[in-house]
């Protein structure tokens, strides 16, 4: 037999029906904007403001994975000539000089001996004297091997060494690439010598 609703209880099935509805959409939405916004790994400022501190930076940098994912900054001009300072060994991480001036009286093979290719190094200025005591191959100003990026680099000074001398960088990979950098001063290398890059398989 079949039983009949009231007609009170079909407007309150449908008044119950229209808020879900109108609920749902919202709800997906609220979801949506709220995995739109969830923050991403935020990467690591680190600034740099002394000697000691960049003695530090430089000292770290011994191991390939240290410096990838952070973004270095230098907040000062920097005086490197009183501390014992040979290269940075290997960076991959973002250093920003943002135009100061990093001055060093004696680097091995460059300011940093390798740029990776996630490095990206820009606006350093750098007044020093490059000279390798020992193996005096892929030499520069600011780094002897470039496989990133150095951008809007300025060095100024002396770069001494036998094969793959550049003022800015003594060698650069096909992944490396230098943009709007200059160099200014002496440069004396047997073969492979030039102003900006010794030798160059990158842009």
């Amino acid at each position: 037999m079949n039983r009949r609703i009231p007609m009170r209880r079909h407007r309150l099935l449908a008044a119950v029906l229209a808020l879900l509805i109108a609920c749902a959409p919202l709800s997906l939405c609220i979801g949506a904007v709220s995995d739109a916004v969830e923050p991403e790994n935020a990467v690591e400022t680190i600034s740099i403001d002394s000697a000691a501190a960049f003695a530090d930076f430089a000292a770290q940098c011994k191991t390939d994975t240290w410096s990838q994912g952070k973004h270095f900054v230098l907040t000062a001009d920097i005086n490197l000539t009183g501390i014992e300072f040979d290269s940075i060994p290997t960076f991959g991480g973002t250093f920003d000089g943002g135009g100061l001036a990093l001055k060093s009286n004696r680097a091995h093979v460059g300011l940093f001996r390798y740029v990776q290719a996630e490095g990206v190094v820009r606006g350093l200025r750098v007044v020093g004297v490059v000279t390798p005591t020992e193996d005096a191959r892929s030499v520069g100003g600011i780094a002897g091997e470039n496989r990133g990026l150095i951008e809007a680099c300025r060095f100024s000074g002396t770069v001494v060494g036998d094969t793959n001398v550049g003022g800015i960088v003594g060698y650069v990979t096909e992944s490396g690439i230098v943009r709007n950098s200059s160099f200014s001063g002496s440069i004396t290398g047997d073969s492979y010598t030039g102003g900006i890059a010794g030798q160059n398989f990158g842009t």
